[in-house]
């Protein structure tokens, strides 16, 4: 290892009493916190000592080496939550709702929430030291805490509809909602919040992290669910409106029997009207499937 560019200095091997283990202290250039950007190659150099001498037990420990396996472990412990939590809470909300844009909504925000909450808390380690942790705390709670405020919302716009019986619009419904829903969620949220805060007290960079990935992203859940939830619920539920009376046209249309001509308002029977000259807009093409793809004139 002294001839790695990375190291500064190799001590003499020390044994044990019973010399069955010897160790060999490796100091790395730079400071402290540039070691696991330098270990990797001190790594693989144990690497290769341990292929050569198979009969042996070599490792390598100190901060930068477990600081880097822990690294490592971490990534796939969270690339397994997310493998199996993700759906797991889908096929749970699909049963729940049964349908799949309502499924997919409180989904979107807490895994909106959590992206955000990432990226803050990159800023947010400047002041309070992030140990590795954050990142696995931020999936878990963003992912509790987004579906959970998602799920106050839709309960309470579903009570209002079945209150009302349909008498008001869409947006009419969201508004209720959020003026009710709402001020529980940003009461839940800020208690989240502040209990999660007092993790500061213990002085520690552990639960320093832990608390601050927690508060991160609950504030930014809190913040989704009153601006972002509310306008998505009520373009959903416009669509909904606008799509609901052009079906029970169609649905109120006259079943034609089997090998009838297709029905006409021209002057003569059988034969289909001229066309407009124009054609329809988009907005008042009809929704209904049309008897033939040609006409005649």
């Amino acid at each position: 290892m002294r001839k790695l560019p990375e190291v500064l200095s190799v001590a003499g091997p020390v044994a044990d009493a019973r010399r069955t283990a010897l160790r060999v202290d490796v100091t790395l250039k730079g400071a402290e916190f540039e070691g696991k950007r330098r270990v990797d190659a001190l790594l693989a150099q144990t690497a290769e000592v341990r292929a050569a001498h198979p009969r042996l037990l070599v490792e390598e420990v100190g901060g930068p080496s477990i600081g880097k396996g822990v690294d490592a472990l971490r990534g796939e412990d969270l690339s397994r939550t997310e493998v199996i939590a993700l759906p797991v809470t889908l096929i749970t909300l699909l049963v729940v709702f049964g349908s799949v844009v309502m499924a997919v909504v409180p989904l979107l925000l807490a895994l909106t929430a959590i992206v955000a909450a990432v990226g803050l808390s990159m800023t947010a380690s400047h002041v309070f030291p992030d140990a590795g942790v954050g990142t696995n705390v931020i999936l878990l709670i963003g992912l509790a805490v987004g579906v959970d405020y998602t799920l106050f919302h839709l309960k309470r716009e579903r009570e209002e509809r079945a209150r009302t019986g349909g008498r008001l619009s869409t947006r009419a419904v969201v508004e209720l909602a959020a003026a009710t829903s709402g001020r529980a969620v940003v009461v839940s949220g800020l208690a989240v919040a502040v209990s999660s805060a007092t993790l500061y007290l213990a002085d520690d960079v552990i639960f320093s992290s832990i608390a601050t990935g927690a508060v991160v992203v609950t504030l930014v859940a809190v913040l989704s669910s009153l601006t972002v939830l509310p306008a998505l619920l009520a373009l959903l539920g416009e669509r909904a409106e606008r799509r609901g009376p052009a079906r029970s046209r169609c649905a109120a249309l006259p079943v034609p029997a089997a090998g009838s001509p297709p029905p006409s308002s021209g002057p003569w029977p059988g034969i289909p009207p001229l066309p407009s000259p124009s054609p329809p807009s988009r907005s008042s093409r009809s929704p209904c499937r049309s008897w033939g793809s040609t006409s005649r004139r």
